[in-house]
């Protein structure tokens, strides 16, 4: 399980996302092959990723599948990704998908990764545990 950690910060985009790829570039292949799946994270960001994306091409973004995000306000959270490449010494035009910018899972769901697989397959957003929850998952993970 991952507990994104708050940021405090002056200048937005302040977000301490699940995952992410920034600062990255499309042509490090960065994302490419890799996954993150069967993930737990328990967060208050309004954003779960923090991604590079582009119609053309979604290498900056990993295969993404089966993960739980635990948010105090399930409906809140949203899905977006940001335009790879579009950086100014790139000059790249950059178009993001269609359901690929500030939207719920459900929509989300409607891109593809990388692979051609459904993005977020299986991954579901519940509310976040009590103290006393993750206390007792704790307990059990410890053995004590």
């Amino acid at each position: 399980m991952y507990l994104a950690p708050p940021m405090t910060c002056s200048l937005p985009p302040c977000i301490s996302p699940c995952a992410g790829s920034g600062l990255t570039y499309v042509q490090m292949f960065s994302g490419i092959n890799e996954e993150y799946s069967n993930n737990t994270c328990e967060t208050n960001n309004a954003q779960a990723y923090k991604y590079e994306c582009d119609e053309q091409d979604f290498r900056a973004m990993p295969r993404l599948r089966d993960n739980t995000f635990m948010v105090g306000d399930p409906a809140a959270l949203r899905f977006s990704c940001a335009c790879a490449g579009a950086d100014p010494p790139l000059k790249k035009k950059c178009t993001i998908p269609p359901n690929s910018s500030n939207v719920p899972l459900s929509s989300w769901k409607a891109g593809k990764n990388w692979d051609g697989t459904q993005r977020d397959s299986g991954s579901k957003v519940a509310p976040l545990p009590t103290d006393e929850e993750i206390a007792e998952a704790c307990h059990r993970l410890l053995q004590f």
